[in-house]
């Protein structure tokens, strides 16, 4: 039944009836509809704007909604959007603010130099309010400083204008705050149909305002209220009413379009100052600026000189090795220097006499050791025994020694040097190192060598010379003990008896051995050690080099001497 009927449907609408049945199911399938209705959603809401302000009205809550959803979910990505915006803003902003107040700082000091205008600093400073406050108090009469044409409906601000001297802050801030004053009064108190806010006041500044169809023009007053300013308010207000009443009943937010009216505003902006007297030589300022000045100079002398003598003592006391600036500072006229010195430093104050201007310097020092070669160098030198023979030199923490020193000395330093602080090594290749006991040991040896006793021809038993016996042999145990304390070892001597060339080798082996137990025989009886006396025929002995005289002479060795 049911395809019969579509089939009907069918016949009667032709292929329209499919064309039909698919829009219904676009316009029922959500996504379908919205993908349509996106096509012309643009081109709908551009005519509906330029018929009314329906659309304005019904976004304006959406959007304000999603803006602030936006700021509290991510602050910084609206203030990267506002940037471009507000960056050129802030900087013009700032310039202006710069610019006015550089302009109101030329203005109080082509004021400030006369007697006036030190009673003026007097009541500034007995009041507790700026000078610039006094000084207009008494030199002003009354200034219309900003001038504001406000768009009556929506608040907006359509122009502004101000005088050179006035403190300007937001003026689209202050234009809508006017109708925020006037709801607030009509909410908060009970007041007549019609009745409309037309002057604020706030101490010696004044806001007037006169309202028009769609405009409000409001201007700020320092002082008196000039007399027929209300007037010429009202006459301009309907002068522009009159002049752009057109773009005041439709106006959209672009103040471009009031861009000819600044000279008819800028009019309003009056000033009158109070009639000044005739200025005498402000004598009573120009004494004072004079003595200010003097006085500035003076300061700045001193000041100078005390810099001066700081950074000049800073400066020597670093020069000087083994002292460590730490810090300087002029306390009461008294400057204060910390520093670390070293114990071998030179005394701080033996550098500033020479440098003394005036100035008392206080020292508080702290010990400690340096490890500059100058300040090593004088340390070894305190530590070592002076020697004329014995020269240091301190390079980059190493000690070289050269000159003459004594072996045993050497072997003491060798022991301590470590703890001598700033020596890390020490170089002793330049020096030439003795042994006293040794040296006197070798020229006891070559005393004895050299003596010689003399025999007749034939004869084996010398007349001796007691005296010469005594005293070889006194030598003899003196080398002895010697040696023994510096070997741990006793000499040996050997005596060696020589002949001429006459008479046999056999016969002069035994004639040269006789002659050399004669000798040892005599010096063990003037108290010589038989032990270390050895006699010798020149022909058995290794020394024998030949020689053909009548002669004792001694070799003498120690054993364990280098």
């Amino acid at each position: 039944m049911e395809s019969d009927l579509n089939r009907v449907k069918k016949i009667i609408l032709g292929d329209e009836y499919d064309e039909l049945l698919k829009l219904r199911d676009e316009i029922n399938d959500d996504g379908k509809f919205a993908k349509l209705v996106s096509n012309i959603i643009a081109e709908a809401l551009k005519a509906r704007a330029a018929k009314d302000d329906s659309i304005s009205e019904a976004l304006s809550a959406t959007i304000d909604q999603a803006i602030s959803s936006s700021i509290n979910q991510d602050p910084k990505k609206l203030a990267q959007s506002l940037y471009p915006i507000m960056g050129p803003a802030i900087r013009k902003s700032i310039s202006e603010t710069m610019q006015q107040m550089l302009d109101n700082l030329n203005q109080l000091l082509e004021d400030s130099v006369s007697s006036q205008s030190l009673r003026w600093r007097f009541d500034a400073w007995r009041t507790g309010r700026p000078y610039s406050e006094i000084m207009m108090l008494n030199t002003l009469e009354y200034s219309v400083e900003q001038v504001f044409l406000i768009h009556r409906e929506t608040s907006l601000l359509i122009h502004h204008q101000f005088s050179e001297f006035a403190d300007t802050r937001d003026p689209d801030m202050v234009s809508s705050m006017f109708s925020a004053i006037q709801d607030f009064i009509e909410d908060s108190f009970s007041t007549q149909e019609g009745d409309l806010l037309d002057t604020l006041r706030l101490g010696e500044l004044s806001i007037l305002l006169t309202r028009g169809p769609y405009a409000v023009l409001a201007v700020v007053v320092r002082g008196r209220i000039p007399e027929g300013l209300r007037n010429s308010l009202s006459t301009t207000l309907e002068s522009l009413h009159r002049l752009k009443k057109s773009e005041l009943a439709n106006y959209g937010g672009d103040p471009d379009d009031f861009a000819d009216i600044a000279d008819d505003l800028k009019k309003l902006l009056l000033v009158q100052r109070k009639e000044a007297k005739e200025k005498g030589k402000p004598w009573l300022a120009m004494v004072a600026i004079t003595a200010m000045l003097s006085l500035s100079g003076y300061w700045y002398y001193i000041e100078d000189q005390a810099a001066q003598f700081r950074a000049s003592l800073v400066s020597l006391l670093s020069q000087e090795p083994g002292l460590v600036v730490l810090s300087s500072e002029f306390d009461d006229d008294v400057l204060s220097i910390t520093l670390l010195a070293d114990p071998l430093a030179k005394d701080p104050s033996e550098i500033v006499d020479p440098i003394q201007e005036g100035f008392t310097v206080s020292f508080s020092m702290y010990s400690h050791l340096s490890a500059l070669d100058e300040i090593v160098g004088r340390r070894v030198t305190s530590v070592l025994i002076p020697s004329p023979q014995l020269q240091t030199d301190v390079r980059d923490g190493r000690l070289f020694l050269s000159g003459r020193v004594d072996g045993d000395w050497l072997a003491e330093f060798n022991g301590y040097w470590p703890a001598i602080t700033g020596v890390n090594a020490i170089d002793i290749s330049a020096l030439n190192v003795f042994y006293p006991r040794r040296e006197a040991i070798a020229e006891a040896i070559e005393t004895l060598q050299s003596i010689q006793i003399d025999f007749e021809k034939g004869d084996t038993a010398a007349e001796l010379d007691d005296a010469l016996i005594t005293d070889l042999a006194a030598q003899i145990m003196q080398l002895n003990a010697v040696a023994i304390e510096e070997t741990g070892r006793p000499i040996n001597i050997d005596i060696v008896g020589y002949t001429d060339e006459t008479g046999s080798e056999q016969l002069n082996q035994r004639v040269g051995l006789e002659r050399a137990r004669s000798v040892r025989t005599a010096l063990v009886g003037a108290g010589a050690t038989s032990t270390l006396l050895t006699p010798y025929s020149a022909f058995n002995h290794p020394s024998y080099d030949g020689l053909a005289e009548r002669i004792v002479r001694l070799v003498v060795t120690v054993e364990s001497l280098d």
